[in-house]
């Protein structure tokens, strides 16, 4: 099994109606559930996901035509982190001003700390994840307001 493999059943067990989902097959182990407070586990540590960070653009409804709050996604199951480690201080936090491909946090899957950076230039309007807490794939992250250059 690769990452390809998971990520599809990622995908397939988000767009069923399915709460939990364990699969043990020839010796990895994936456990998957919706709910918010239950411990996922993913066990085949054979290759390093993609990052793939997916954002959308959010309507602002305020009076400045030039921005777009972006929301940064969770590309991956697994652990929130905020800092580096635990006595370093947050990579960013809300009114911070961040380049595109700044480290925003790091998260932990299959013992892998994938750095999630930033997909554009623009202010940390919102951090969505708690630190040391299990967040699923599509999870917001972060709310970034993106300001155009003219």
């Amino acid at each position: 099994m690769d990452i390809k493999d998971i990520e599809k059943i990622i995908k397939t067990f988000e767009a069923s109606e399915l709460q939990t989902l364990e699969i043990e097959l020839n010796g990895a182990k994936i456990k998957l559930s919706k709910r918010k407070d239950a411990d996922v586990i993913l066990a085949d540590e054979s290759e390093k996901p993609k990052q793939q960070n997916e954002f959308v653009k959010i309507d602002t409804n305020k009076n400045e035509p030039n921005v777009d709050l972006l929301e940064v996604k969770s590309p991956l199951v697994g652990t929130f982190y905020a800092a580096a480690s635990p006595k370093d201080d947050p990579f960013v936090k809300v009114g911070d001003t961040v380049k595109a491909g700044q480290p925003l946090c790091i998260i932990e899957a299959m013992k892998i700390m994938n750095e999630i950076q930033a997909p554009v230039s623009g202010v940390i309007e919102e951090v969505k994840a708690h630190d040391n807490k299990t967040i699923g794939y599509d999870d917001v992250l972060f709310l970034i307001r993106e300001t155009h250059a003219k």
